[in-house]
């Protein structure tokens, strides 16, 4: 297991990502040990061992038929996106991260894997309408969201915002993977997700039951996943 100091260092960033993250996929018990000897964050390390070893993203793995384009709202260190392209059934991943101290983080680690040539990143905020917001460039977005008034004036960059309607509009056959944060949910609000067969809705600190309602309502059979170590609930839909 990972030592205490390594996992309280959050300077050392040093990842060799790619050839542990295939490592990962096929020996996800020994994968542990790999993963404890990369000098990364503490929070890289927690969320690759959601992702790969305790495999918290299976169902919807398991579940990608072929020819499926797969959007990744929250991409964080481009860790699900590589996850759902190692995917034979996957064509595309079109990954979107806001944040730009993570986006340039998986940048990095998708430009490592062997999988980079389906991927697609973008430096984009997915909201519930268009535009830009200034995201500061020191914000890592554990603590405030990053449309909290904590991150106005701080400088940084200006990042382009998209409705996901926009995102979905003319593409089919669409797998969605889309983290609810600090924006409650909104981002799903009377969304029409017609070319969406398959969904898996992260939820922080969003309404459950009312975006479980709206994926009822959209056509999707669904269920929900929580574990109470993780302060998550995944609420997974698929369509017949």
């Amino acid at each position: 297991m990972m030592s205490k100091r390594n996992r309280r260092d959050e300077r050392i960033i040093n990842p060799n990502y790619g050839k542990t993250i295939a490592f990962a996929l096929m020996h996800p018990k020994r994968a542990l040990a790999r993963f404890s000897n990369l000098l990364m964050e503490a929070r890289d390390y927690a969320v690759l061992e959601k992702t790969f070893i305790y495999q918290r993203y299976v169902w919807t793995y398991k579940h990608i038929r072929p020819g499926t384009i797969f959007i990744d709202v929250g991409a964080y260190i481009g860790d699900t996106a590589v996850y759902f392209a190692t995917n034979q059934n996957t064509r595309r991943v079109i990954a979107y991260e806001a944040v730009p101290y993570y986006y340039l983080k998986a940048l990095s680690n998708i430009k490592k894997s062997p999988f980079k040539d389906k991927i697609q990143l973008f430096n984009v905020a997915i909201l519930d309408q268009g535009g830009k917001m200034k995201i500061a460039a020191t914000y890592t977005g554990h603590d405030w969201g990053f449309d909290s008034s904590k991150n106005r004036g701080l400088g940084g960059k200006n990042v382009e915002v998209k409705p996901l309607s926009e995102v979905i509009s003319d593409l089919k056959n669409l797998a969605l993977k889309c983290y609810v944060d600090y924006n409650g949910g909104s981002t799903l609000d009377g969304l029409k997700l017609n070319n969406v067969y398959l969904i898996d809705v992260i939820v922080k600190n969003g309404n459950v039951g009312k975006i479980k309602q709206h994926l009822m309502k959209e056509g999707f059979k669904t269920h929900e996943f929580t574990n109470p170590n993780w302060h998550e609930t995944h609420i997974r839909g698929i369509k017949k």
